[in-house]
């Protein structure tokens, strides 16, 4: 993710909640990398599933900032199912870690993996709308 400076409504929108997302992301690698220096790799933390908890409530506050604007917006659409990509990867990797199946939790990290790669890519295609 960028943290330029975004112009233009949906970049007027979005700005509050871009940096938000980029920290969120990285408390919750220094939470997970926390766990599996203590010798708990491969089970969810608290503090990993606190730091899930946030990114998803930021993720899903962006998306009803931008549900708030109008459709006309350029971009907002890009932006909507960019964040709706986010949204899914994130539950997704809250499912991984409260399935006591382990061929279930695998599969649904496995998911997660896939929309957090599909989530990268629309957001770099974003970018445009963003500036």
């Amino acid at each position: 993710m960028s943290l330029s400076r975004p112009i233009g409504r949906l970049g007027r929108a979005f700005s509050p909640y871009r940096q938000r997302l980029v920290l969120d992301s990285f408390s919750f690698a220094e939470a997970t990398v926390a766990s599996a220096r203590s010798g708990s790799a491969g089970l969810a933390s608290p503090r990993m599933k606190t730091a899930l908890s946030r990114w998803r409530a930021d993720t899903r506050a962006a998306l009803r900032q931008i549900q708030g604007l109008p459709r006309r917006v350029p971009g907002r659409s890009a932006a909507l199912q960019t964040l709706q990509t986010l949204d899914t990867a994130l539950l997704y990797l809250n499912r991984s870690f409260t399935t006591t199946n382990t061929q279930r939790a695998a599969a649904t990290a496995a998911a997660a993996r896939l929309n957090m790669d599909r989530y990268r890519e629309l957001d770099a295609k974003l970018q445009r709308w963003l500036r």
